[in-house]
């Protein structure tokens, strides 16, 4: 219980970036430790800790071969240009984490083996999510007097990881909202919601709030199909934000445009200005910053006939003038640095553990699968906003699905 409790609290507060007090420790260098003796524990008591089964050893090659062949042709590429010492050390320090995450991800699935201990895990991240966003609130819209919720404690920053912290939240969102379905009349579960919902709107992440309406419709239209309990449930969740939506278009057009506090015209002056140095036509997609990096990926990984430039060589590629700036999008990285074998090995994966998910959902009408399965829904509409794949979220969410799909047989 320790050990789940840790991997919640670490859960709300890995998106916050907080350096521990006297310490000088950063929040994900402590969990390190924690974990490192969670295995030394689990395997003095236990001596087959680490007994994989053959599909799970196949997949683990899989990923280390794939993984270190594209560590080498990302360490020539960058070491054959005019690169500094640092981006080789990013590059190995990028494939260790992914291949540390990885690892991480089979041993959450050994942490929480039963539907009780998700349980407790999901219960404690709203016993330590409600409190916390709450004074986070409290301080910026009151004390600091700010437009919306920031998650820095003295203010700083003020946009500064509301993604990684709101992301969070949204992949979280779909168990906490299946235990509110399942039993609505929990104070406990409707003020989670309250919070997340309000959460949603003064985080002003737009990710978060895109995966949050996303996940709801998914987990409403199954609900809707399943009992008359869970279709009248679901009916008065999604009449108001129907309502809602026909009453606020604007202030909702200008939310998700960034218009509502920022000027058009700063937003046109920041795009325009990449535009203007990058290129004279239009992106393949979007005429934005984040378009711009969209139409820099995918032409990069067309350019390599989609063979892959190489791990953490998207940062550093020419046309990037020297700024290092990321994809703001993972599932781009993957195919601009793995090309379409990587690609297709990340979307396989998380497919084949979403389908096993949605099939023991139908078989058993469990709610707990139906979450698993729609979290991972949103975790892939999210990588489509972030750089998340070589975090410790982004390997909880997929161990918490191993997990599920190998609770006890008796929901088969």
């Amino acid at each position: 219980n320790f050990f789940i409790f840790f991997l919640s609290l670490y859960s709300v507060l890995w998106g916050t970036g907080w350096n521990i007090k006297y310490l000088n420790m950063n929040i994900s260098e402590f969990f390190f430790p924690i974990i490192f003796s969670y295995i030394l524990i689990k395997i003095f008591l236990e001596r087959n800790f680490f007994s994989f089964k053959i599909y799970s050893n196949l997949f683990l090659l899989s990923f280390f071969l794939l993984v270190l062949s594209y560590l080498i042709i990302g360490y020539f590429e960058i070491n054959e240009s005019e690169h500094t010492a640092n981006d080789v050390l990013y590059l190995f320090e990028y494939t260790i984490k992914l291949l540390l995450f990885i690892f991480f991800a089979f041993l959450v699935k050994e942490i929480i083996t039963s539907e009780k201990e998700l349980s407790f895990y999901i219960n404690c991240f709203i016993l330590i999510l409600v409190p916390l966003y709450i004074y986070l609130h409290y301080r910026y819209m009151f004390v600091y007097q700010t437009y919306h919720t920031g998650v820095s404690l003295d203010g700083n920053g003020l946009k500064n990881s509301k993604n990684s912290f709101g992301g969070m939240i949204a992949l979280i969102y779909p168990f906490i909202f299946c235990k509110f379905i399942k039993n609505p009349k929990n104070f406990f579960y409707f003020l989670s919601m309250s919070i997340i919902a309000v959460a949603s709107y003064y985080l002003y992440s737009r990710s978060m709030t895109t995966v949050i309406i996303f996940e709801t419709i998914i987990i409403s239209i199954f609900l809707m199909k399943s009992s008359k309990k869970y279709l009248i449930t679901s009916v008065l969740i999604l009449v108001p934000l129907i309502f809602l939506f026909e009453k606020q278009q604007e202030d909702i057009s200008e939310y998700f445009s960034k218009t509502k506090y920022i000027s058009k015209q700063e937003i046109y002056t920041f795009d325009n200005k990449f535009k203007d140095q990058a290129r004279g036509s239009n992106y393949l997609i979007f005429d934005t910053h984040r378009g711009w990096l969209l139409h820099e990926a995918i032409n990069g990984a067309k350019n390599n006939y989609f063979l892959g430039n190489g791990i953490s060589t998207f940062r550093v590629r020419d046309t990037n003038y020297g700024s290092r700036t990321e994809t703001h999008n993972d599932l781009a990285l993957v195919l601009y640095e793995t090309g379409i074998l990587g690609f297709l090995f990340l979307i396989i994966s998380i497919g084949i553990i979403s389908f096993k998910s949605f099939n023991k959902y139908k078989k058993t009408k469990k709610l707990i699968f139906l979450a698993a399965f729609t979290s991972l829904l949103g975790l892939l509409l999210l990588m489509n906003f972030t750089n998340f794949i070589n975090t410790f979220m982004f390997a909880i969410i997929i161990g918490i699905s191993l997990s599920i799909l190998n609770f006890e047989k008796k929901y088969e």
